[in-house]
């Protein structure tokens, strides 16, 4: 079959003992395990002292109110809290681990704001939310009473009184959503830096995945150059090379940066349209286009078949080659406004070294850039169509023409299939049309 047609992919189905440690999918698995066995680890020997003690009290009352009543009382619901306080998550190693792998928050005008909150900011944060919390305090306890109150009545009853019994479940459900706002209405804000965290995230990221990479055999080295030296290392060097020429300015000039950042979107382009002539790579980019195709019949509201998926858009919107594009564009202006500022601030003596720290400043900005741009994505979405939608959207949409092809309709049928999978349900349709920040 394959040589009829070059087109076509035949899986061998082979299989040796070596694969479950040279290939990329089994190593996924164990380094999920290691994960895994790091956190039961972590609450193993973490785990508060009266652990075990507050387990068993509160599932001893849970099922003597379960035995009770044929609702959920406000004693069972008390000592099924009790069970969620002491989780792993709410151990202070965990609550450290949580900071420090968080991801940036939410924001209304300045993207910066997702990822920084000074200590100032936070406590005018926690001022204005003071009044808010407090009614909602008081909502709980009001809502509390009123829920006692039902349950005695039923209690009273023995139970036996249907009525009673449903305007109890009532008042008790009111009181725990109102406990809820309460609780929400009532954290914290705290002062956040993920300029700091996120840097040193990407590092370990980098590491942890690099181990799988040794042991398949595989150069570290390349793997870890293979990214930063095509898009990072080898603009820099043409752009010094600019430099040379006298066509452009030294690393403390803004041109230096923007000739840094034309040449990685060309060799971004050039990387795209060269390997669209693998033909792998553009049933690829066949399948990309029906992914898009079935996720816009999807967020129609509409029953999702291949015929109907076919008929959309090969092109969306929050596509992850905009999001590259969101990448390049944010690294060039963050590059352009950051590197002459900060070798105002301090310049190595040495040519050499002054470019290498430049680079190394790139890197750790690589990790705040992309969650930037991920926010910026996402804002754009919410733009909808308007104006400043489209104008945000049309560059990434215009790039999607060269990662995205027109499927056929097998293909699309695959892309519906997936998605069924992960709905679960066959056909999959949307019930609620989604809003425009919905992300696939």
């Amino acid at each position: 079959m394959a040589n009829e047609n070059s087109n076509v992919v035949v899986d061998r189905a082979q299989s040796h003992w070596s694969d479950l440690w040279k290939k990329e999918d089994y190593w996924a698995i164990w380094l999920g395990f290691a994960l895994l066995i790091a956190a039961i680890c972590i609450f193993i020997n973490g785990a508060p002292a009266s652990y075990k003690e507050t387990i068993d009290k509160s599932n001893a009352i849970m099922k003597v109110e379960a035995e009770k009543a044929p609702f959920k009382t406000i004693a069972y619901i008390q000592a099924q809290d009790a069970k969620k306080g002491v989780v792993g998550t709410n151990l202070p190693i965990a609550k450290e681990i949580k900071a420090f792998i968080a991801s940036p928050g939410k924001w209304t005008d300045n993207p910066v704001k997702s990822m920084f909150t000074s200590q100032a900011e936070a406590d005018a944060k926690n001022a204005a939310n003071k009044e808010k919390a407090e009614a909602a305090k008081a909502k709980a306890e009001s809502s509390f009473a009123a829920a006692q109150a039902a349950e005695k009545l039923a209690a009273d009853a023995g139970y036996k009184d249907a009525s009673l019994n449903t305007a109890a479940e009532a008042a008790i459900k009111d009181w725990t959503k109102a406990k809820a706002d309460a609780s929400k209405a009532s954290a914290k804000a705290k002062p956040v830096n993920l300029f700091t965290t996120l840097p040193l995230l990407m590092v370990a990221f980098a590491l942890f995945f690099g181990i799988g990479i040794f042991v398949m055999g595989q150069n570290l080295p390349k793997f870890l150059i293979g990214f930063v030296g095509l898009f990072v290392v080898v603009p820099h060097l043409l752009s010094i090379i600019m430099n040379w020429i006298g066509l452009g300015g030294d690393v403390e000039g803004f041109s230096f940066h923007i000739w840094d950042g034309l040449f990685k979107f060309l060799i971004f382009i050039g990387y795209i349209v060269g390997i669209a002539f693998l033909p792998d790579i553009w049933r690829v980019f066949c399948y990309h286009g029906a992914e898009h195709k079935t996720i816009h019949a999807y967020e129609s509201g509409d029953t999702v078949t291949p015929e109907s998926a076919i008929r959309f858009s090969r092109l969306h919107p929050r596509c992850g080659t905009t999001f590259l594009l969101f990448v390049m564009s944010i690294a060039i202006l963050l590059h352009t406004v950051l590197v002459p500022l900060l070798l105002l601030v301090w310049t190595p003596d040495s040519a050499v070294a002054k470019h290498l720290f430049t680079i190394a400043f790139k890197l750790l900005l690589m990790v705040p850039i992309s969650a930037l741009s991920y926010e910026l994505i996402r804002y754009a979405a919410r733009l909808g169509d308007g104006f400043w939608g489209r104008i945000l959207r049309a560059p990434g949409m215009f790039l999607q023409l060269l990662t995205t092809r027109e499927p056929e309709l097998d293909q699309v049928e695959v892309a519906v299939a997936a998605l069924a999978s992960s709905v679960g349900q066959h056909p999959p349709r949307l019930e609620t049309p989604p809003t425009c920040n919905r992300s696939h």
